[in-house]
């Protein structure tokens, strides 16, 4: 009698969450893009410390700025992004707009 060995990975698969931006965000950058900065978080974000990561985090909202059409009604990524440009002290919207990455790659948010 022969027995199969089944090889399994002590790795633990994340979960990502979907984001009510998520749609928006690949609407803009393409869904490979998004996909890679979800892994990115994923990967980075529970070692990381929040001085390295947040350069990360204006990167990509900077390279989704940049990718922007600048004509997208409803597109909730490119208004929050264009309400931070105007306005000084941003907040609201934007700030779930960056949320929502975090949110998206199933990593948790912790105060220091």
């Amino acid at each position: 009698m022969t027995t199969k060995k089944t090889v399994t990975s002590h790795k633990k698969k994340r979960r990502t969450r979907k984001s009510s931006y998520r749609a928006d965000f690949e609407a803009i950058v393409g869904k490979e893009m998004y996909g890679c900065w979800i892994d990115m978080l994923q990967h980075l974000v529970p070692g990381g410390r929040t001085h390295r990561l947040c350069v990360l985090v204006a990167g990509m909202l900077q390279y989704t700025w940049d990718h922007c059409d600048h004509d997208m009604p409803g597109n909730k990524v490119f208004e929050a992004l264009e309400e931070a440009t105007n306005d000084p002290d941003p907040g609201g919207e934007a700030l779930s707009v960056i949320e929502s990455l975090f949110k998206e790659a199933g990593v948790k948010q912790e105060n220091e």
